[in-house]
């Protein structure tokens, strides 16, 4: 994905699936592109302290962007990433109809994949 594909992504008006994707996005092309990411996010259940500093992840192969933005941008499915502190994990769910598929992973690209892959291939069973 290139910097010009990223700048062409629509910002979703509203929270919710599409807001969760884009900022992981946003995350991963932080990454990718050299810059430092230091990120805070609301979490809701997972932790008392409900500001928390994201840690930078780092990866060497594409698999986020290659399973993820490829396959899941323009469906209509549920895609939630966050970061859990308890756990110190990142947790992706992606909802094809009414199963759920989950990866969690200490990088944001393995979690993604994670749940991308079975999505994928329910995805095709279809």
């Amino acid at each position: 994905m290139s910097e010009n594909d990223f700048i062409k992504l629509s910002v979703p008006k509203n929270s919710g699936p599409e807001l969760d994707l884009l900022l992981a996005l946003h995350m991963g092309w932080k990454h990718w592109s050299g810059s430092e990411l230091t990120l805070k996010m609301h979490l809701e259940e997972i932790s008392n302290n409900p500001a928390v500093i994201v840690p930078k992840f780092s990866t060497d192969h594409n698999a986020f962007f290659d399973h993820v933005v490829a396959h899941f941008v323009n469906l209509d499915m549920g895609f939630v990433a966050s970061y859990g502190v308890e756990d110190q994990m990142w947790h992706v769910e992606i909802k094809v109809g009414n199963e759920s598929f989950i990866g969690k992973d200490y990088e944001l690209p393995h979690a993604g994949s994670l749940a991308a892959i079975p999505a994928l291939r329910k995805i095709k069973q279809s």
